[in-house]
């Protein structure tokens, strides 16, 4: 016999042997469950559809539970679908037990719960001490987001499975068992969004809850405002066209917002009054007003705050108009 029969010879017998293995491989069955909605309001109604791999959804047998009941009226040949209403349970378990055609029993669990779970942050930037308005992150800046899970999962957060993606890139780093915060720095580029979604679930991952926070990256501002005898200022009246008396001295005041807390102390401010640039004092943000009785003025002020250099500068400007009558 020659090599080249011997060769067929052993492919031949090596066929053979895998034979009886090739013929009982099948496709490999798996059984999930989706809800829609995955949210829902008290009283609207919820659809539960069993999604079936490897085997026909039609020829399989169905078995759906509420809450550990089989409801025989949802269950049969070819049910694949289970419609409910979620009304003032924290939430409701659906068990579905399926038996395919080739008499294998597959099984999942989901949780149905009314509340998504929420993402509250805040970034380490500037505003001054009394405003109530919130500090937004501006490029370069370091900002903490945390995931408060929605009720239905009757377990403390601190046990619970956090998955973090950011801009559509999951974060293996800080997802994890009990991490439900992380912290960020924004992108150095202005108006630039960060989209963060967090997956949370219980250990089964019979419970699953999903949002999504689209995080915006704001410009640093300047504004100013008209400083009072006892330093007071009114935040919800910034300078647009100041109006003084003469004779009387009127301090105004630059104050910065969303700047990064490490440029802070670095900020320099520029005056300028009809064009002329005027020496900073020992306090740089705040510019005093004067004209003599009697005399009428007119022009128009700018300044500007500035901290940090190339891609890591922040700066922003400000500008109006002063009579005195």
């Amino acid at each position: 016999m020659n090599k080249l029969a011997i060769k067929f010879t052993i492919l031949l017998l090596v066929l053979t042997a895998l034979a009886p293995y090739t013929a009982n491989t099948q496709t490999l069955e798996n059984l999930a469950l989706a809800l829609n909605p995955p949210f829902p309001k008290s009283g609207e109604e919820v659809r539960a559809e069993a999604i079936l791999t490897g085997a026909d959804p039609a020829l399989a047998s169905f078995e759906w539970y509420k809450d550990g009941k089989l409801d025989k009226t949802s269950s049969g040949k070819g049910k694949n679908t289970f419609n409910l209403r979620l009304e003032n349970e924290a939430r409701i378990v659906i068990d579905l037990v399926v038996t395919t055609p080739g008499g294998n029993r597959l099984s999942a669990t989901r949780a149905i719960t009314k509340e998504k779970p929420i993402l509250i942050w805040w970034a380490d930037t500037s505003v001054p001490p009394g405003y109530k308005g919130k500090a937004l992150p501006s490029p370069g800046s370091t900002v903490t987001v945390m995931a408060i899970p929605g009720a239905g999962f009757g377990e403390p957060a601190s046990s619970l499975l956090y998955s973090w993606n950011i801009n559509v890139e999951p974060y293996p780093g800080i997802s994890g068992v009990g991490k439900n915060s992380f912290t960020l720095k924004t992108s150095l580029v202005p108006g630039v969004s960060q989209q963060i979604v967090v997956k949370i679930s219980n250990t089964s991952k019979t419970i699953i809850q999903e949002t999504t926070l689209i995080l915006p990256t704001h410009n640093t501002e300047l504004l100013v405002y008209k400083l009072a005898p006892a330093g007071l200022m009114d935040f919800s009246n910034a300078v647009s066209a100041f109006e003084g008396d003469a004779g009387i001295i009127s301090d105004l005041i630059a104050v910065p917002f969303y700047f990064r807390q490490d440029q802070l102390a670095a900020l320099n401010f520029v005056w300028s009054v009809g064009g002329q640039a005027i020496p900073g004092g020992d306090k740089p943000n705040i510019l005093s007003l004067k004209t003599n009785t009697g005399e009428t003025s007119e022009n128009s002020i700018s300044v500007n705050a500035s901290s940090g250099s190339r891609l890591e500068k922040q700066e922003a400007s400000y500008l109006f108009s002063a009579n005195f009558r």
